[in-house]
């Protein structure tokens, strides 16, 4: 069986930096612009690929894409794919460059942390999270208030952008091998208001957070995500009049439930749908929710 080589030459890859400034009437659209990223992405997995975009000095190349003229779309592939070098196992000379010579990049992303396109903001929130764990990473988290742009994110609009935010978080609640308290602070600060208070926005974020705390793979932070929002907490936003409330709470239920150390987790659960069942009057809404919890 042949198997498809995957390759992308360093000649390609040459061309395809020196060609992206000028790409936006071939990225039309967000399907071409994911394309013409994961091409890219591919040329990571070369060997020397780090030493090939240090020689071409290719943070100079990219630069040119995040102009104030330049289309947003090419902006975000340029962002994202730094995110990735950032993030090889091999990229501390990129993160070097960027922190002396190319500082600009850098400012650009705290600049555009809220920017009106959708796109910009996922891809910012990318570099973000891909740069999280490295040395120095501060000097640009600091200029944005990064809990602040997070709490932000995790209101946004678009759906993409608030699972980044949560991706995010859940890299910054657990950095340097210990807890992150401030994060969870602020989760639990929003968690706080009186359900009856709280917006469908408001209700989405405190429960994709929390789901992102629930569902972590350090114990640490899954123990203290039942401080944020214990499950007995969870009954009224399960039997939310909102169907993505009710997604969102049933997200965090099979979180916990999924990395719950014992049974107990399993019963409180099921006295839970007891108990706030018979308290909500629409049967289907009922129904829907058992069955899905109880799957």
């Amino acid at each position: 069986m042949l198997v498809p080589n995957t390759a992308i030459s360093p000649d390609a890859m040459l061309g395809v930096l020196q060609q992206l400034p000028q790409m936006s009437d071939k990225i039309v659209d967000d399907t071409r612009h994911e394309k013409v990223l994961s091409y890219m992405q591919l040329f990571l997995a070369t060997p020397g690929a780090i030493k090939h975009l240090v020689d071409w000095e290719a943070i100079g190349l990219l630069d040119r894409c995040l102009q104030p003229t330049s289309d947003h779309r090419i902006s975000s592939v340029a962002v994202r794919f730094l995110g990735d070098c950032v993030a090889a196992t091999d990229g501390a000379p990129i993160w070097a460059a960027l922190c002396s010579e190319h500082q600009r990049v850098l400012r650009w992303v705290a600049e555009n942390a809220d920017s009106p396109h959708a796109l910009v903001r996922f891809s910012c929130l990318y570099f973000l999270r891909q740069a999280a764990c490295t040395q120095g990473v501060d000097r640009i988290m600091d200029p944005v208030d990064s809990r602040m742009l997070v709490l932000r994110r995790l209101l946004d609009a678009s759906y993409f952008v608030v699972a980044e935010a949560c991706r995010l978080l859940s890299t910054m609640c657990y950095r340097r091998q210990r807890i992150q308290t401030e994060w969870f602070a602020m989760v639990q600060k929003m968690g706080a208001r009186a359900y009856n208070a709280q917006s469908s926005a408001h209700k989405e974020a405190v429960l994709a957070a929390t789901a992102t705390f629930y569902a972590h793979e350090q114990k640490n932070v899954r123990e203290q995500a039942a401080e944020v929002l214990p499950l007995d907490k969870l009954g009224p936003y399960l039997f939310d009049c909102d169907r993505l409330v009710r997604d969102h709470a049933l997200d965090v239920l099979e979180a916990a439930v999924r990395t719950a150390a014992s049974v107990d987790c399993v019963m409180q659960v099921l006295g839970l749908l007891r108990r706030q069942g018979h308290e909500c009057a629409d049967r289907p809404v009922r129904v829907a929710v058992k069955l899905r919890s109880l799957a």
